[in-house]
């Protein structure tokens, strides 16, 4: 939600709230960061601060340096950040001119929160009907926010799900929530990876789901592509994600079957 004319710290403003939910040794939480944008003063020698929010591989862990998809080099000013390399990162950041090196493709960044890892989600090889699975997904929207390749081994998908609550209660309920992207023989072509993203809910309890939420979430499929080039003799030039959908409850018995697919152009 973006709310105009706020003061923060007497000063006229616009900002905006974000709530990323994450895993953090295995268990998954949420975070809030507020991004602000003053409003010019007319004064333009003034330099100012640009704010953006980006996903980035980590390419070093300490001092914690980021590679975006593009490839830009994040180098946060902050040297007490760490990271894991190859792990894939939401990053909040804000920059001036001065800061960005656009021959060498640098960023030197202040962070407006911590990074947020995004990767750490498993990949399956058995038969579907191997992984547990008993929770649909409130929709795909990908109209919107679709899934995107990263790199050759990375894809990063937006899982829209029914939650219990979005109140402070938020960190239990995330928690009861698991995610597969399961490699799908029987949806392959000589051409097309299938795969298929299962959702499961763990809960000692019954409770009616009726609000939803998202999350990022970034798979390793490089196994996946070396399974499919291994079978068919060559890498795919396409990727189907194929998963159950039910916008109106919670219920997996009246989900409907959607499918997206996206070109693999890494060959």
């Amino acid at each position: 939600k973006i709310t105009y004319g706020r003061e923060i710290n007497k000063v006229q403003c616009e900002h905006a709230t974000l709530i990323f939910y994450y895993y953090s040794e295995g268990k998954r939480v949420s975070k809030e960061v507020i991004l602000t944008r003053q409003e010019n003063d007319g004064n333009k020698d003034e330099e100012g601060w640009k704010t953006f929010t980006t996903f980035a591989k980590a390419t070093n862990s300490f001092p914690a340096t980021f590679k975006t998809m593009d490839g830009y080099k994040l180098i946060p000013t902050a040297i007490s950040i760490f990271s894991t390399p190859g792990d894939v990162y939401y990053i909040a950041g804000q920059y001036k001119d001065s800061m960005f090196d656009i021959e060498k493709k640098e960023i030197h960044l202040e962070l407006l929160s911590d990074p947020v890892c995004i990767s750490g989600l498993s990949i399956g090889f058995e038969s579907v009907d191997a992984y547990p699975s008993n929770a649909p997904f409130h929709s795909s929207n990908y109209n919107e926010v679709k899934p995107v390749l990263f790199d050759e081994h990375t894809i990063i998908i937006p899982m829209f799900f029914w939650v219990a609550s979005t109140t402070d209660a938020i960190q239990e309920e995330l928690k009861r929530h698991s995610f597969m992207l399961v490699y799908d023989s029987n949806g392959n072509s000589d051409s097309n990876l299938g795969l298929c993203l299962l959702h499961n809910v763990s809960d000692d309890e019954y409770r009616i789901r009726t609000l939803y939420t998202v999350q990022y979430c970034a798979f390793d499929i490089a196994s996946a592509i070396s399974r499919f080039e291994s079978e068919k003799g060559n890498k795919p030039s396409r990727m189907t994600i194929e998963y159950k959908v039910n916008s109106l409850s919670d219920r997996l018995e009246d989900a409907r079957i959607e499918k997206y697919t996206l070109d693999y152009k890494f060959q």
